[in-house]
């Protein structure tokens, strides 16, 4: 893939993350093209592209897949809100975006946000705004289909002096008060730096899994190695309420120092 701008957009990244997801309803997966550190006229505020019929944009002659070929594509408006950071679609046709970096209208960094619009004509639906200086709210999202749940992380969140300990918020999207201060449920960590919620993913109707790639085995806590955790929550799509991640039903690690157990999350159903 390739754009006619990257040469003149030095930070563009062009496809930093890739996502599927059906977003004209079609029930075939569209591929979405993520670039959040694109200066798009600015620094760092964004880009997003979607191809409904990917091979039909590809060029027969040289193979090359344009990104101003996209069926969709968005940008975004505020410097460093790496617009784009994660993203998906819901049966509706909503497109939700994240920008981890979007700050807050009184100057806080990287609070975060993240935004659901319509794909039939762009307007805004929703807005999910961070309050909390440096959470990265948004880093990652994950979409329950059955149960209409978005989980939502923010692995920079503070939980009290406990700095950059990480959070995954999950809300309602059929709720009719959709504001970031009502989820439905809140999964928090209670240990300094571990950054849980740095990937979250739903695996089943009821089950959610969680990543806190720089936890640190109690051990070596006086070092920090970024060995890594990965949290196993059965049954959080019918908590309400705030739980630590000490309620996890099991947890992963690995005793590598370095390794970031959990970085990234991938699920894949049996077939």
């Amino acid at each position: 893939m390739r754009s006619t701008r990257a040469e003149d957009d030095v930070f563009f990244n062009l496809g930093q993350n890739l996502r599927v997801s059906d977003c004209n309803g079609d029930g075939f997966d569209d591929l979405i093209v993520l670039s959040p550190l694109s200066q798009q006229g600015g620094d760092k505020r964004g880009h997003l592209g979607i191809f409904y019929n990917l091979m039909s944009k590809v060029d027969k002659q040289s193979g090359v897949l344009y990104l101003e070929d996209a069926d969709f594509s968005m940008t975004g408006t505020d410097n460093y809100q790496w617009f784009g950071y994660d993203a998906l679609c819901t049966p509706d046709q909503t497109l939700i975006v994240s920008s981890p970096g979007k700050r807050t209208p009184i100057g806080q960094q990287a609070a975060g946000a993240v935004n659901g619009y319509s794909l039939k004509d762009k307007s805004l639906k929703f807005t999910l705004a961070s309050t909390e200086d440096q959470s990265k709210f948004g880093l990652s999202i994950s979409y329950n289909k059955n149960r209409n749940l978005l989980a939502v992380g923010a692995p920079s969140r503070n939980y009290g002096m406990m700095y950059h300990a990480g959070a995954v918020y999950i809300y309602n999207l059929a709720s009719s008060n959709l504001t970031f201060s009502n989820p439905k449920t809140v999964f928090y960590a209670t240990d300094r730096a571990v950054r849980f919620g740095k990937h979250v993913l739903w695996v089943s109707e009821e089950d959610l899994v969680a990543s806190a790639p720089s936890y640190t085995t109690s051990g070596t806590l006086s070092v920090p190695n970024d060995q890594g955790m990965v949290y196993y929550f059965g049954g959080a799509s019918n908590l309400e309420g705030q739980y630590s991640s000490f309620w996890a039903w099991e947890s992963y690690y690995t005793e590598e120092a370095g390794c970031r157990h959990g970085d990234t999350l991938r699920y894949s159903e049996k077939t």
